[in-house]
């Protein structure tokens, strides 16, 4: 839920906030470090849990713990 929230909102943000460079790479460049970086944060951890579910397990529960 939070990485669908944060990818929407950069969208927006990135847009709304207009075009800062000349080229369309160096735009979207800036997008994604400025919008799209809280997203990344996001769904790494996720992804980790698919993939590596021991570690993942690990990394949960230490998260939990230090959030207590």
């Amino acid at each position: 839920m939070t990485a669908c929230f944060w990818a929407f909102w950069g969208i927006i943000e990135s847009f709304h906030e207009g075009w800062y460079h000349k080229f369309f790479r160096e735009n979207v460049g800036l997008m994604f470090l400025q919008y799209s970086f809280p997203l990344i944060i996001t769904t790494a951890p996720s992804l980790m849990f698919i993939f590596k579910n021991r570690l993942g397990a690990f990394v949960f529960l230490l998260v939990g713990v230090a959030l207590y």
